[in-house]
């Protein structure tokens, strides 16, 4: 039995092991190890090298497993930990800038960190490795004009070069304005392949990175999405929708690119055509984090919802927490995590952490 008053970290499944966090209001977020099979717990780690204000690592989107070590960051530090004991490998303290993000790709941390002041002076990219977490710059965008720079978590692709796609999300607080814009940077020649500034027309974008599959960059702004050719930038198609899609993620699944809104709607749009495939109009409220397994898209919001990714049919929609008659406010508030194998989902609802069939 675990216990929180916050969402913390959607679980995570590696070999035997099954992870999760719990938070309370007022303190750090506790990262906890069970034995996928059993249940029992093998350790928890909550080794912040600032412990205030609290911490936390599951609201950084930052979170990888190589080789055995955890790898994650709390807006602020980065830390590797030893999935088998449960202790720090290393730990990096930085400079305590307004806020630290990170990506991960072909064994390396990708991460980026935001300048000094309220509106961000300048951002920094590296690559970090995870064995013993040093860093190296690769890029750096310094402020020219009274908007901020600051460049949210690239993805990186490797072909003959290394080249890294990340958006410039850029305000003005007074008067306030807003703006995108979309960059390719060849680490390897260290030169900048292609960019589109303010390719949004509404200023503002979806927070996740973009999306690589095949030669095709898949990037989001508030209300549009778009493809663009890697290695061209040469903008193959654009959706523009009704409803902004800021918050939750998007996915691949066979030709399609799936993407939830703010509010009720999960689309499928052809990845190479840019048409619409299919619509759910009913697919839960805002802010979910989606995950596919087989032909099946899962994510929670009090309830757990289960579509068919193939036609966007709903299987299950608004699955209640089986603790919820005995304990007030338990419910799906994490996405699960699923073993397609033994066919079990393992999810937690703010009390306990539970290991469940898969439905049929």
């Amino acid at each position: 039995k675990i216990e929180w008053t916050q969402e913390a970290l959607d679980g995570i499944i590696f070999d035997d092991n099954l992870f999760v966090s719990s938070k309370k209001s007022s303190g750090n977020e506790c990262l906890k190890n069970f034995e996928k099979n059993s249940g029992q717990q093998k350790w928890e780690w909550s080794e912040y090298i600032n412990p205030n204000p609290s911490q936390d690592i599951s609201g950084a989107n930052s979170i990888v497993i190589i080789d055995d070590i955890f790898v994650a960051n709390s807006a602020q530090d980065h830390y590797g930990i030893d999935i088998e004991r449960g202790t720090s490998k290393w730990s990096t303290i930085e400079d305590h800038r307004d806020e630290r993000f990170s990506s991960f790709q072909n064994n390396y941390i990708h991460t980026t960190s935001y300048g000094h002041n309220s509106l961000s002076d300048s951002t920094t990219v590296s690559i970090c490795n995870p064995q013993n977490g040093e860093c190296k710059e690769r890029l750096k965008l310094v402020k020219k004009d009274d908007f901020e720079v600051r460049i949210c978590p690239p993805v990186l692709y490797t072909n003959t070069d290394t080249l890294i796609i990340f958006q410039n999300r850029q305000f003005v607080v007074n008067p306030s304005a807003r703006k995108v814009d979309l960059h390719c940077y060849n680490i390897t020649q260290r030169r900048m392949e292609w960019e589109h500034l303010e390719v949004d027309q509404w200023g503002s974008s979806n927070i996740r990175a973009p999306l690589i599959d095949g030669d095709y960059c898949y990037f989001v702004g508030l209300a549009s999405a778009y493809c663009f050719n890697i290695h061209t930038g040469e903008k193959k198609w654009q959706y523009d929708h009704d409803v902004a899609w800021q918050l939750s993620n998007f996915l691949i699944h066979e030709n399609n690119f799936i993407i939830k809104d703010d509010q009720s709607n999960l689309l499928a749009i052809n990845k190479n055509s840019g048409q619409l495939s299919w619509k759910n109009e009913d697919a839960s409220g805002c802010c979910v984090t989606m995950r596919l397994y087989g032909d099946r898209i899962y994510f929670a919001n009090s309830g757990l919802f289960i579509v068919d990714a193939r036609n966007g049919k709903m299987l299950y929609r608004d699955l209640e927490s089986p603790n919820k008659e005995e304990y007030s406010g338990a419910a799906f508030k994490n996405t699960v995590a699923v073993d397609l194998e033994q066919k079990i989902m393992y999810a937690t609802d703010g009390y306990f952490v539970m290991a469940m069939e898969l439905p049929e």
